[in-house]
């Protein structure tokens, strides 16, 4: 069996391609898709996900989340008994939850896997990627970038016979857009461009940040202080909930308990529109570079497909609609899109059959260049 990975800053997934030929995402031992890419190590104590996760507010410094965002750093995210883990580690451990949790799912061992990384990973991030996976033991196949396995996917499917299509990819930690074109089989990706500092865990950082200025204001406590790093923690899990109601509904609110303390501080989505609008517009400012070297109007564009969680805002959403003046697509899920074009992309890979039936062509998301130094004796 072969695995597609989508290695995500808040959550992660691995798909396979079943014996009809279709990519499926594989349930993991929670018997859910996507695992939460959290860590926690305890001494010998290694736990992946939902468990980590909810674990955070108790043991904090035990605990290591948003690990994608420092992939390619010389850093270590935790120490526990004398041994220091890297962004690199830590990965591991969560490729290796994906890739047990699908042996263990299909009864059948995983023999390589493509994992997705941001199309505007730089060279050392995408080393320190195949690093982690080194370090499980599985064979890399091979890895692509995120908007380009939703691009694979799409047209996999045949959702698109010919047109050019535009991938906004808005995630948990990450922003990366894609322009390419389509043409039956035939994907060739024109331009990339990205922000690697720009997705939801901002977002529930600034839910979090508003409320504890209210509980500052009402009651003189500030909670960012070490002395409360556990309430700290439930804040910013309530904040992620927050976040995810608001797209559903117009207010939402976050309970804190501290001490004698017991507060619901309410927020409501023109609150949060307001907190991130600047993000936003950070994102379709890359828009509009990425169009203006390619020498493209955004009207030009025939379908716009929205990956990553962040992308489900509804003001982000709006506001996509007023800048391409279309609707958005949602013939794919956001949040599945990803790793199941990585299974389609192994699938590519390892069959010489599938080469034949699909061609692609992608490009280079940075500038490469030669600098000379010239020395005067």
């Amino acid at each position: 069996m072969y695995l597609g990975i989508d290695l995500g800053t808040t959550y992660s997934a691995g798909a396979y391609m079943d014996k009809n030929g279709e990519p499926q995402l594989i349930l993991n031992a929670e018997g859910e898709e996507y695992t939460p890419s959290v860590v926690m190590v305890d001494g010998n104590m290694v736990k992946v996900g939902k468990d980590a996760k909810k674990r955070a507010a108790m043991s904090p410094k035990l605990v290591c989340s948003k690990i994608k965002v420092s992939m390619g750093q010389k850093a270590v995210l935790l120490k526990n008994d004398g041994v220091e883990y890297t962004p690199e580690m830590l990965s591991h451990f969560i490729l290796k939850k994906i890739i047990r949790d699908a042996e263990t799912r299909q009864n059948e061992p995983v023999e390589g896997v493509v994992v997705t990384v941001p199309a505007y990973f730089t060279e050392t991030e995408r080393r320190a990627t195949a690093d982690a996976v080194e370090l499980t033991g599985v064979k890399l196949i091979s890895m692509i970038d995120e908007p380009t396995a939703a691009a694979i996917y799409y047209s996999n499917k045949n959702m698109m016979n010919k047109g050019t299509v535009l991938v906004y990819d808005f995630g948990g930690g990450t922003f990366d857009t894609t322009l390419m074109k389509v043409d039956g089989s035939r994907v060739e990706i024109l331009r990339k461009a990205g922000d690697h500092e720009a997705g939801g865990i901002y977002f529930d950082q600034y839910i979090a940040d508003y409320v504890f200025d209210e509980i500052l204001e009402k009651h003189d406590v500030d909670l960012r202080d070490e002395e409360y790093c556990d309430v700290y923690q439930d804040v910013l899990l309530a904040a992620e909930e927050c976040k995810q109601e608001l797209s559903r509904s117009e207010k939402a609110s976050v309970l804190v308990r501290a001490g004698n303390i017991r507060e619901e501080v309410e927020v409501t989505r023109e609150q949060f529109e307001k907190m991130i609008t600047r993000m936003y517009n950070r994102t379709e400012n890359k828009l509009v570079e990425m169009f203006s070297l390619q020498k493209m109007e955004p009207y030009q564009v025939d379908k716009i497909i929205l990956v990553g969680g962040s992308s489900q805002i509804p003001m982000v959403q709006r506001k996509l609609e007023q800048f391409f003046d279309k609707p958005m697509v949602y013939e794919v899920n956001p949040n599945r899109v990803v790793a199941l074009g990585a299974a389609v992309y192994a699938d590519m890979c390892v069959k010489e059959n599938a080469t034949e039936k699909f061609e692609f062509r992608d490009v280079c998301a940075h500038g490469i260049g030669v600098a000379v130094y010239e020395q005067h004796s």
